[in-house]
């Protein structure tokens, strides 16, 4: 009771689906015929009818051909170029879906020659796709690689990834039509990717129907009849004729394989009335010839050759190579049946004749070698990609490490200027404590002054003799400490100079490996020298505390010399002051 419950839930729900996608679409035509009774603008009135024409062509394309045919004339009227190549490739297309094959190619090449003319990459990208379908449908099978090739260059320089998708899936029919499974299958995989990642819907459905193809001829017809289930499902929301059709074609292609041969007749009957309202003669024929297999299949030998030969007729009529090749290949069967050897020989003639010119070795050498030459070349641009990524990782840790030598240069200024800070409040504290003891004594000489009045001269010459030496004091130590402060000051400078310098010719430059190298380490030495200046501040300030031991050690002066030049002289470069020169001592 519960499972028959969520059956019905889940029923209403695609139900559901099902009338808000084909609400949406039949909204989406209503928008637009609304738009051309109402708009005045021709560019507008081209595009809509453009639209109508692609919303419809797999599903009505009486009507779509009707609306393609209007937006050639109006663009035509309007001497729009542009716009006249897409509804020439618009008109093309409608002509593919009803199997007028020359019809169609007529379009694409009037669209193709617009397209070059006004050098529209993406235009071009589209036309030639599409000829590679015609090519395909015809049996010229290297002509079909070429254009998709083409197709696939074109999308690469526009980056159109979502348009390489659906050249993939038509690759993949080319190699699946020549046999070539797994190939066909690893592109219909990159198509279904591509696919997924755009939200391609109907693209999606495409691919199932495809990969169930190919599961059908590995005999793997469990997974077949899943993925064209979900294939005819989403085609069913679409309400997408065409692809109904496809799969249902499909399945019953599945289904005969599995010797289920009423089932299969009644999934290709459902398709062969949906084909031969649409009018493609392509699919009609391939349809027919598959029912003409489930009736060799059965042994019912009449029927098999009445529909072979239905679809054979067709098929020649059309120049569908393809299905001319299963045709014979039927009849033949079929013939042989009935023991009518000598008509059955010369189907068999007849399908050993077009086999071998869809599938010569000399052909087949060409399109392998340019599958080859295009999986190198795809290869190339895959390292040269990956080459690229590499050399923005070394920009990127180049800045990171210089990012962090900024850093660690930051905290080392902060300890820095605390320290100093400190040591200036010592000697400020030291310097207001002087004041408070000269205050003292100044206020013990008035004292004096009061009780030696009587001496009052003398002892005023002798105390301001006092006063005027501890002034002079006073005096000489606030200079000493003015002139300790500037030159601290200059001290810090000097390597922070250098830091800040060669850390910008680092991230501002293109230096070489040996001089990255070189100014790594001029950086670590001045970062060195700047460590050991705030530690003698702190001498410095032990030393006014007298708390300050002496240790005495060998120093090498030449070292400290040599590397106060190399400092000053990056100095001098990076100034462009390179005019100045070292003054050498002379003896007199």
């Amino acid at each position: 009771m519960h499972q028959t419950t969520i059956k019905k839930y889940l029923l209403w729900i695609i139900i559901i689906c099902f009338s808000t996608v084909i609400n949406a679409q039949q909204d989406r035509i209503d928008s637009l015929q609304q738009l051309l009774k109402e708009t005045e603008s021709t560019e507008t009135r081209i595009d809509a009818f453009n639209q109508l024409s692609m919303i419809l062509r797999r599903s009505y394309p009486d009507s779509a051909l009707k609306y393609s045919q209007m937006a050639k004339k109006a663009a035509m009227e309007a001497d729009d170029s542009l716009r006249l190549a897409a509804s020439h490739k618009n008109i093309g297309n409608v002509h593919y879906i009803k199997n007028e094959l020359d019809i169609a190619i007529k379009h694409f090449e009037i669209a193709m020659n617009i397209f070059k003319r006004k050098d529209d990459t993406l235009g071009l990208a589209k036309i030639y796709n599409n000829l590679g379908v015609i090519n395909r449908i015809k049996g010229n099978y290297l002509k079909t690689l070429q254009y998709y090739q083409k197709s696939l260059e074109k999308r690469k320089l526009l980056d159109d990834e979502e348009g390489m998708g659906k050249t993939y899936n038509n690759i993949g029919n080319l190699y699946f039509s020549m046999n070539n499974l797994d190939l066909a299958l690893e592109y219909y995989q990159k198509s279904l990717e591509t696919r997924k990642k755009y939200n391609d819907s109907l693209g999606i459905g495409g691919c199932y129907n495809n990969m169930g193809l190919i599961h059908i001829e590995k005999t793997q017809y469990d997974s077949a009849i899943t993925k064209l289930e979900k294939a005819l499902t989403i085609y069913k929301n679409y309400n997408d004729r065409q692809g109904i059709a496809h799969c249902n074609s499909s399945i019953g292609l599945a289904y005969m394989n599995l010797n289920q041969y009423k089932t299969a007749s009644r999934y290709f009957v459902r398709a062969l009335k949906i084909y031969e309202d649409l009018g493609s003669k392509l699919n009609i024929a391939r349809t027919l010839i598959g029912i003409a297999e489930t009736y060799n299949n059965q042994k019912q030998y009449e029927k098999a050759i009445e529909l072979a030969t239905r679809g054979m007729e067709i098929a020649v009529e059309a120049e569908i190579i393809e299905q001319e090749k299963n045709a014979y290949l039927q009849l033949a069967i079929a013939f042989e049946g009935q023991s009518k050897t000598q008509k059955a020989l010369q189907f068999y003639k007849k399908f050993i004749k077009v086999k071998d010119s869809l599938f010569s070795i000399e052909k087949m050498r060409e399109i392998e070698s340019i599958e080859k030459k295009y999986q190198i070349e795809n290869q190339k641009l895959h390292i040269d990609n990956l080459e690229n990524d590499n050399k923005l990782k070394r920009v990127q840790l180049k800045q990171i490490r210089s990012q962090q030598i900024f850093t660690i240069i930051a905290f080392l200024i902060a300890i820095g200027f605390i320290i100093f800070l400190l040591a200036t409040r010592k000697k400020l504290k030291k310097k207001n404590f002087t004041i408070y003891e000269q205050n003292k004594k100044i206020t013990k000489q008035k004292n004096e002054i009061e009780n030696h009045r009587n001496h009052l001269e003398e002892i005023v010459q002798e105390r301001t003799k006092d006063l005027w030496y501890a002034k002079e004091k006073a005096e000489e130590s606030d200079r000493l400490k003015s002139a300790f402060l500037a030159n601290m000051s200059h001290e810090i400078r000097t390597p922070m100079n250098a830091i800040v310098g060669f850390t910008e010719l680092l991230n501002y430059t293109s230096p070489t490996e040996e001089e990255e190298k070189t100014y790594r380490k001029l950086i670590e030495q001045n970062s060195n020298l700047l460590l050991h200046l705030i530690d003698d501040i702190i001498d410095i300030a032990k030393i006014e505390a007298s708390e300050l031991k002496v240790q005495f050690k060998e120093t090498n002066i030449n070292e400290i010399i040599d590397d106060a030049i190399e400092v000053f002289n990056k100095r001098k470069k990076q100034l462009e002051k390179d005019h100045l020169t070292q003054l050498e001592n002379t003896n007199a």
